[in-house]
């Protein structure tokens, strides 16, 4: 894909899908191998005028060490 269409993409996503509001916070949740497109996702947030965006990074591999040695009282 080129890098144009994935702007309009996540231009879609921050004025359709998540319909962003003039000073609204918006919360993302990505694992961390999406990053360039996460970038490229916050500044469209932005520019559709987002007050502030709180990223939440995930790691599959770093989950999966932490359920595998969790003791059982807390998993």
């Amino acid at each position: 894909m080129d890098l144009n269409r994935i702007r309009n993409y996540a231009a879609l996503i921050a004025i359709v899908g998540i319909n962003v509001q003039k000073g609204q916070e918006v919360d993302i949740t990505s694992e961390v191998e999406q990053m360039d497109f996460v970038r490229i996702l916050v500044e469209e947030v932005y520019k559709a005028g987002a007050g502030k965006v709180n990223l939440n990074w995930t790691d599959t591999a770093i989950t999966r060490l932490d359920i595998e040695y969790a003791d059982v009282e807390n998993l």
